[in-house]
């Protein structure tokens, strides 16, 4: 099991999104795991906030950390 953290296209969600712009990205944390569901989506927002929310979640449940909002994919925790 992992934490994924990713970006996207701004779209309608129950958070505050960062910038009602074009270029206005929303990040997500998705909880990744083995079976038919394997992306449970757990929160989305500003980079800031989604990054330290994974982080505290990977901590609390002891797993990994990836980050997959720039070009480089790498293991944050």
């Amino acid at each position: 099991m992992r934490i994924k953290l990713s970006s996207q296209r701004t779209m309608a969600s129950p958070l505050a999104v960062p910038e009602d712009t074009r270029d206005a990205r929303t990040y997500r944390v998705n909880l990744v795991v083995d079976g038919p569901e394997r992306y449970i989506k757990i929160c989305r927002g500003n980079r800031e906030r989604m990054t330290q929310e994974a982080l505290n979640l990977g901590k609390f449940l002891g797993l990994r950390v990836l980050d997959c909002s720039r070009h480089e994919k790498r293991w944050i925790l």
